[in-house]
């Protein structure tokens, strides 16, 4: 079948995360993606933990339909095979510090001399400028800079770090693919690329905009966990219920399913009134288990959901529907589950055209496609341009 960004070039030379979450995504919706690293080393996430028969199922799940080429662009021979590709190339994606690929003689400036019509994102935690754009930063940091970490707190008042990256994920990667999206869009009208400047803190801004427009007013927190209809409960194998009950059908329904009519009317109720429901629902969901009270609640569409846990995922009949898990695919490694297709297209699926690859499996293959011969290729290796 066709595929949404069949034609579409990409240069990546992003590392961890965010970029390689953005770049994946462009590549399973059917761009060409090409991963540009350092030989010898590569990405540093093809050393974390855990690791499959000596690679990293991290990495593994951020990198499939991606082909590999080891430059050192320290080097002047590897930065003029960069430019090379990048004359050809629709996106570059990078994610170094600001003015690490003007240094290299490969920034923005340099490749649309050559190529106007690139998009080039630079993908970082505080952007391209501003008080904090040299500064060094991990998920955590970007989180509390955009005021998301201060939103979770525990019982002792402080914040609570999540378990899984949001500004990575959320504010970045999803962010770069948005800001690649649009500027390509922008071309077919223009013909010219753009410069997107994508930052995790920015990306992850929006997502206070709840919080946001309480600003200076008393804040209710209806989605903090302050009110019985919307909170987590223990069943009695002390596995968790999400309860979301916002709105006040869903929580008639669940109040009159089990038996308590009295508290529709003390949806909000605060003090006593709130303490008292807390502590009735709470022991009331102590009484079944997790999976008992979500079949027994399945068909009363009250928004009560179980809470799973991460074994439990990829044989959960939702996950199993949508396909939100695939195996590696590759004969030659062996069997991993990966992450599947966030976004369903009726007309231009995601799929999997090619396993992750191996550091600088596809180097020769790259160069020779343009147009290097064999005794150039042998050259370029010798100088230590590429590996």
């Amino acid at each position: 079948m066709p595929t949404a960004l069949e034609g579409i070039r990409v240069l990546d030379l992003s590392r961890l995360l965010p970029g390689p979450f953005a770049t994946q995504l462009l590549a399973d919706y059917g761009a060409e993606v090409l991963k540009v690293e350092e030989p010898g080393t590569g990405d540093y996430l093809r050393s974390f933990a855990p690791l499959v028969d000596g690679e990293s199922a991290f990495f593994l799940n951020l990198n499939r339909n991606k082909k590999s080429l080891a430059l050192d662009l320290k080097v002047p021979e590897a930065q003029r095979v960069f430019r090379e590709l990048a004359r050809g190339a629709d996106v570059v994606v990078e994610s170094f510090r600001p003015g690490v690929m003007d240094r290299l003689g490969i920034g923005y400036g340099a490749l649309r001399a050559e190529n106007p019509r690139l998009v080039y994102c630079a993908l970082t935690g505080y952007g391209q400028d501003g008080p904090y754009a040299d500064k060094a930063g991990h998920d955590v940091n970007y989180m509390g800079l955009a005021g998301t970490l201060g939103l979770v707190r525990g019982r002792d008042g402080a914040p609570v770090i999540p378990g899984f990256q949001a500004a990575d994920i959320g504010g970045g990667g999803l962010n770069a693919v948005l800001g690649i999206l649009l500027a390509l869009l922008a071309r077919d009208r223009t013909g010219e690329g753009q410069f997107v400047d994508a930052a995790m803190v920015d990306g992850l801004a929006p997502w206070i905009v709840y919080r946001w427009a309480f600003r200076g007013v008393a804040d209710p927190t209806y989605l903090s966990g302050e009110f019985p209809c919307y909170a987590v409960y223990a069943a009695a194998d002390d596995r968790f219920l999400a309860v979301g009950a916002l709105e006040l059908k869903f929580w008639e329904r669940l109040c009159r399913h089990v038996g308590r009519p009295e508290w529709t009317a003390l949806q909000f109720a605060e003090g006593a009134d709130r303490d008292r429901i807390f502590g009735e629902l709470s022991a009331l969901f102590r009484t079944q288990s997790r999976d008992a009270w979500a079949r027994e609640l399945a068909s009363v569409d009250c928004c009560v959901t179980p809470v799973l846990e991460l074994d439990e995922l990829a044989d959960h009949p939702y996950w199993q529907h949508r396909g939100l898990t695939l195996p590696l695919g590759d004969p030659t490694r062996a069997p991993l589950e990966l992450l599947g297709f966030p976004v369903k297209l009726s007309a231009t699926p995601a799929g999997v055209r090619l396993p992750p690859p191996r550091l600088g499996e596809h180097t020769d293959q790259v160069l020779a496609g343009l147009g290097y011969s064999s005794a150039d290729v042998a050259r370029i290796r010798a100088s230590g341009a590429a590996g």
